[in-house]
């Protein structure tokens, strides 16, 4: 009779994955997934389930869902793109990011998933899109080690913005400086 006690027991404490379980094996996948270069697995994983919104490694691995999409690739932007910035200090540098010139219009995909990826991570820990996403309001729910990796995450994805739309609308040459105007002006003396 223990026995069939023990057996019930067993079989209704293992008969599913926690939440926490579910996320981490989703998490995991994506990553997986990103690895493989199937952007679009890891953002289907990772939009499975709601997005927790205390999850400092569920929230970079989503905006890296995102940013894989929109060809970022972190190990190929440490390594190669960031050593182009030139001795000036200037931002030229940016525009020779080897994925800079990949955007073709203003409403490119690698655009919006950049911006999406952006988004994640400035309106993380449950901060409202009408709000101003600063990071002390992140810093109410993340700790300083998940707060650190979102933000150091979301510099590089400004920066490979910066250099997409400098690229773009600066319509910039081989050296990385524009050859137009950002803007124009009109009635200008």
């Amino acid at each position: 009779m223990k026995w069939k006690i023990f057996l019930f027991c067993l079989l209704i404490l293992s008969c599913g994955e926690s939440e926490e379980q579910t996320r981490k094996n989703l998490m995991i996948s994506a990553n997986i997934a990103m690895g493989a270069g199937d952007c679009d697995k890891a953002i289907e994983l990772m939009t499975s389930i709601d997005k927790p919104a205390s999850d400092g490694e569920f929230i970079k691995i989503l905006a890296l869902s995102y940013a894989c999409k929109a060809k970022f690739n972190v190990t190929k932007f440490l390594i190669d793109d960031l050593q182009r910035f030139d001795a000036s200090g200037t931002f030229n540098g940016t525009t020779l990011f080897s994925t800079s010139d990949d955007v073709t219009t203003a409403d490119d995909v690698d655009f919006t998933y950049l911006q999406l990826a952006m988004d994640t991570i400035l309106y993380a820990g449950g901060i409202e899109t009408d709000e101003e996403p600063t990071s002390s309001k992140r810093a109410d729910v993340f700790s300083d080690d998940e707060l650190n990796e979102l933000e150091m995450l979301l510099v590089y994805l400004q920066l490979i913005g910066m250099g997409r739309f400098f690229h773009y609308y600066g319509d910039a040459n081989t050296d990385g400086e524009k050859s137009g105007c950002l803007i124009q002006y009109q009635n200008v003396a």
